[in-house]
């Protein structure tokens, strides 16, 4: 009888319970849902800052002068760029090994210089 009772119980208690409880399967999948698009998403913004880090590169290039470009790129650019660079204490660097590879920005922070006003000294000429 007590076996029974508790039985009958359970059932009510359970139908109760699910009365009052939604089923989690919707909001699942719309966890799952949102999950997919802020995935689309993060996909989408890497692309975009691929891009607005070429475009950058692009204008800097314009420019002229830029950090990207090596020290030997520079000094064959223009030759007024030994005056410019003998300002700053490097007369030499057009016949130092590394220039082939260094940046400008790597030169620049190598020896200490203010990139900006090496670049705005360099584009003058031009």
């Amino acid at each position: 009888m007590r076996h029974r009772f508790r039985q009958g119980l359970a059932a009510q208690i359970e139908g109760l319970l699910e009365e009052q409880t939604a089923s989690i399967r919707p909001v699942q999948d719309a966890l799952t849902a949102l999950n997919t698009q802020v995935r689309a998403l993060h996909k989408r913004m890497d692309r975009l800052q691929e891009e607005c880090v070429s475009i950058q590169q692009s204008l800097e290039e314009a420019k002229g002068f830029h950090g990207k470009m090596t020290v030997h790129e520079a000094w064959a650019r223009h030759p007024g760029v030994r005056e410019v660079f003998t300002r700053h204490h490097l007369p030499h660097c057009d016949r130092c090994p590394v220039g082939e590879d260094e940046r400008l920005e790597e030169a620049a922070f190598g020896y200490s210089m203010d990139l900006t006003g090496l670049l705005e000294e360099l584009n003058a000429l031009c």
